[in-house]
Order: C-alpha cells, then structure tokens, then sequence
C-alpha cells in the first residue's frame, strides 16, 4: 500500500512540474531540483500517513484485547459462582437422598419386626392347636415328625425373609452410590436423564420387593391333618404352598436387583463418569494484565 501512495504521488509530482516547466522559462536543471524537493514533501507525507495508520491499528488491537480480557474474567466469574452453586446442591442432593434412604430402611425394618412378632404369636397358636388335631394319631413317631416339620417350615420362612431383607438392603446401598455418581455427573453438566428414569425404576422395584417381604413375614404354615394315613398329604401341601409363596417373594426381589443392575449399565454408559468430580470453585482473582 505504501508503494501505490508513492507511485500516485510521484505522478502527480511530474505532472506538475511538466506544467511548470512548460509556463516557466527556468533552466531544466532548476525544474528538476524543484521536482525532486516536492517528491521529497510527498515522501514525507506518505510516511506519515502510514505511521499515523499503524498507531491506529495498534491502539484498536489494545483496546480489543483489552476488552476480551475483561469478558474473559467476567465469564470466568460468573462460572465460579455457578460452580459454588451445582457444589452446593450437589451436597444437599446427596445428604437428602441418605437421609431418605435411612428413613425408609428404619421403618421397613420396624414393620418387619411387627410383622414377625404377630407371626410368632400366631405360630405359638397354631401349634397348641396342631397338637390337639394330633390327638387323634396313634403313631408318636408320626407326631413328632409332623411337629417338627412344621417347625421347620416356619422356620424357613422366616429365614428366607431376613436374608430376602439383606439382599434389598444391599441394592439399596449399590443404588445410593448409582444416585451419587448420577448426581456427580449433573453437578458437571452431563444430561443424565436416562440415569434419573432408570434409579426411580429401581426404587420401586425395591418398594415392591420390600413389600413383598414384609406380607410373607406375616404368613404362618399351619397342617390340616385329615387322617393317620394322609399326613404326608397334608404335610405336602404346606409344603408346597411354602414353596410357591417363596418363589413369588424371590421373583420381585430379582426384579428389584435387575432394575438396580439396569441402573448402574445406564449410568456406564455416561463416558468417563467414573472420573467426575465435584469440588469447591478456587477464591476469585483478579487475572495480571
């Protein structure tokens, strides 16, 4: 650009002195000594048309950066502060769901125990009563065995309830951590909505199975004894209705560990999940300019 100016200058520089030249009668050396010192203005000219055009620029690109800079550090402010604030939640969320979580394993484990206080007592019933419906068997082997496999049927049932109990209290665990990390992961901006849908599927699945449970623990397994020669009908029988109800029972607590399980591949598949972390935004400083 500063080539063109000078070349545009210099024309015109000639075109003035060719007129000069052809209206003054001054000697030829005299017209180009005036030539060369207006080329020479002209030079000077154009020189300082660029410097004065650099200055400009410069000091424009100063004030852009300048400006940036300023943004940058707002933007940065304000994305501390929003920080701060998904922290907080973060934490809130986290001591809600514990405190939700324990609430509800105190209460199903007080229902439980009512559950179990009314079974025995009906237990205690229906066995004074089996023993008057035994009267009439003249075999006190064959008694004593009826006795004892009601006993025991009792007993199992109430065995399979608590361990039933454990393993939903361990889902429960494996689905507070799920939430956690879920939660970690919407504290850092990841849509985990799929994750949400898939961790209240579970919880009810628990609910459920929890259900379950407890209607179970208040069941009791009583013989209707028909004859000497039918006990082992109807010793079958209790049995077999023990057996149905505790496959009804396991059912809805595999449901229950299949919903946490799809929970847990659902949150697997949010990438680097594992490697989330929720921490404290650093104190705000002023950046040096």
């Amino acid at each position: 650009m500063k080539n063109k100016l000078f070349i545009s200058f210099f024309a015109a520089a000639m075109l003035i002195a060719l007129v000069v030249s052809l209206s003054n009668p001054l000697s030829a050396s005299a017209q180009l000594e005036g030539v060369k010192t207006q080329i020479q203005d002209v030079r000077k000219d154009v020189q300082q048309n660029i410097k004065d055009i650099r200055q400009g620029v410069k000091t424009e690109a100063q004030d852009i950066r300048q400006g940036v800079k300023t943004e940058v550090r707002n933007i940065g402010t304000t994305l501390k502060a929003f920080r701060a604030t998904d922290v907080e939640q973060f934490k809130a969320k986290r001591e809600e769901a514990k405190v939700q979580i324990e609430k509800t394993r105190e209460a199903t484990k007080a229902r439980l125990e009512a559950a179990r206080e009314e079974a025995k007592k009906k237990i205690e019933t229906q066995r004074e009563e089996l023993k008057a419906k035994l009267e009439k068997i003249k075999d006190e082997r064959k008694k004593q065995s009826v006795e004892k496999i009601n006993n025991q049927i009792n007993a199992l049932n109430e065995r399979m309830m608590k361990h039933f109990t454990e393993v939903l209290d361990k889902l429960d665990n494996v689905l507070e951590r799920i939430e956690s990390r879920m939660t970690k992961a919407e504290a850092n901006g990841v849509d985990v909505a799929a994750v949400k849908t898939a961790i209240a599927a579970a919880k009810t699945a628990i609910a459920s199975a929890r259900a379950a449970v407890e209607t179970q623990s208040k069941k009791t397994y009583d013989f209707v004894i028909s004859a000497e020669g039918n006990l082992k009908l109807d010793v079958g029988k209790a049995r077999e209705a023990l057996k149905a109800d505790l496959v009804k029972v396991r059912e809805a607590v595999f449901a229950a560990r299949d919903a946490v399980h799809k929970a847990a591949t659902t949150l697997g598949q949010i990438r680097g999940v594992d490697e989330l972390e929720v921490t404290p935004a650093p104190a705000t400083t002023t950046p040096t300019q």
